[in-house]
């Protein structure tokens, strides 16, 4: 199984949780708090057989 690039980038950024807030009179997303992918993701295990 081979991740595309797009996909594969996404999983090295950060993570953000956030809500929608009127700001300027639209709705927006608003970020509340990031979480670097390192501190999100746990190390891949060598008990993980997934064949290539």
């Amino acid at each position: 199984m081979r991740l595309g690039g797009a996909l594969a980038a996404a999983m090295m950024g950060p993570n953000f949780f956030g809500v929608v807030e009127v700001f300027d009179g639209k709705l927006r997303p608003v970020v509340k708090m990031s979480v670097p992918a390192e501190t999100a993701t746990v190390a891949p295990s060598p008990a993980c057989k997934i064949a290539g």
